[in-house]
């Protein structure tokens, strides 16, 4: 355990002396390019730009190193750390008081080239992310056409079950017995008739007084009787005419179209996901 303990202090105290050293070179670098020794300072600073841990430091060798490589004569060199400077710290500028004209203006132009690549990247990033936005919010409308109009086949009853309760052979017509429908329609007619005119001439052998005397009375006893047993026979007749019509049901079943007109209709999607439905009427 004492080891251990031991071996951790001197990690520390290495770790120490590593950020003191890079520190004390930075230094000893500026003292040489204030005395225009740039190769001693470039050598120095190269190595150590990277050690350096607080911000303001690097960003004062990397401006030693640039100054050093451009009055060394290594531009392209020059322009890299200058390069490096600017992303740190972009509003950084030049002491004029430090650094003669023409290392400002070649910094100047650097920095310019700089911004302008930088703004120009920030705007296409920011028009991508734009434009990343809008397409989530575009929604597609695809319009999806039917057929125009669809034949429905309906199957419809043409002999409906009552048809069968109808007087006067009716019920026969619609079951397919032509024959037996004018016996009924001829019987029922006339024993219709019949009683309606037995009726009638009745009524009409009453006198003034509503009384029947001599003989009219016993033609009225007569037409009495026949409009009694007509109406009696014809009731038989219409129940007999509905029984057999019930017996002798046939339903009739005939297939009806329906022509169905469709409306096109518009599915909206939102980034390929189901939105709503449009119907056009």
């Amino acid at each position: 355990m004492k080891y251990i303990i031991l071996l951790f202090i001197l990690l520390i105290s290495s770790v120490n002396l590593y950020s003191a050293t890079a520190k004390q070179e930075f230094k000893i670098a500026k003292n040489y390019f204030n005395f225009g020794d740039y190769d001693r300072a470039i050598k120095i600073l190269k190595r150590n730009v990277l050690k350096l841990e607080d911000k303001d430091d690097k960003v004062e060798a990397l401006k030693l190193l640039g100054a050093s490589l451009f009055f060394k004569n290594k531009k392209e060199e020059a322009k890299k750390e200058f390069r490096e400077l600017l992303s740190i710290k972009q509003n950084i500028k030049l002491d004029a008081l430090i650094y003669p004209p023409p290392l400002i203006e070649f910094f100047n132009k650097i920095k310019e080239e700089f911004l302008k690549k930088n703004n120009m990247m920030r705007k296409i990033l920011e028009e991508d992310k734009k434009k990343k936005e809008e397409d989530k919010k575009v929604i597609v409308i695809k319009e999806i056409h039917f057929k125009e109009t669809v034949k429905v086949n309906t199957r419809v009853e043409m002999n409906p079950y009552f048809f069968s309760l109808m007087p006067f052979g009716y019920a026969q017509y619609r079951n397919n017995q032509k024959a037996k429908a004018y016996v009924f329609f001829t019987a029922e007619t006339i024993l219709l008739t019949g009683n309606i005119l037995s009726y009638i001439l009745t009524y009409s052998l009453r006198n003034d007084k509503g009384y029947y005397t001599g003989s009219d009375r016993s033609k009225a006893e007569v037409y009495n009787d026949i409009t009694k047993y007509t109406f009696i026979a014809l009731v038989s007749f219409i129940a007999y005419g509905a029984i057999d019509g019930m017996i002798n049901y046939k339903p009739i079943f005939e297939t009806k179209i329906t022509e169905i007109k469709n409306k096109p209709v518009k599915i909206s999607f939102l980034n390929g996901n189901l939105f709503s439905f449009k119907y056009n009427f």
